[in-house]
């Protein structure tokens, strides 16, 4: 099985997004100011900002995009290239092509697709430790 790895949700304006979830759910946010992006650490993590305990994931959020206006979430796969064949072969549409996360793809790939429902979901590929 492919597990659920990662959410993201847009926000309008940052800084009330950042404070409802801090306020909220106790959240702590992480800026990646060269990507316009900040990470939500939603529980224990270690050195490399992975969960600890399993039964969470993390997420993040960034500026609203007309392509993904709604939260969404990230499924795991070993191959992005096969799966996004597969998406298409099942009635699926790709919406953000495989696309390298960090430069070149150190940390890996993600992707955007729109399922037969019309739903719009991300799939991620991370680097596996050596």
């Amino acid at each position: 099985m492919n597990k659920v790895t990662h959410f993201e949700f847009p926000w309008d304006d940052k800084e009330r997004a950042k404070s409802f979830y801090q306020n909220v759910f106790d959240w702590k946010p992480f800026e990646w100011e060269q990507f316009g992006y900040t990470s939500w650490q939603t529980g224990p993590v270690d050195e490399k900002m992975q969960p600890t305990e399993s039964g969470f994931i993390n997420g993040g959020s960034s500026k609203r995009d007309p392509q993904m206006p709604y939260p969404m979430f990230y499924v795991d796969v070993e191959d992005m290239d096969a799966t996004l064949e597969k998406i298409v072969a099942q009635g699926g549409v790709i919406v953000r092509g495989k696309t390298p996360l960090g430069e070149n793809g150190a940390m890996g790939f993600l992707a955007w697709f729109k399922d037969s429902e019309g739903n719009i979901l991300g799939l991620s590929q991370y680097k596996k430790a050596a």
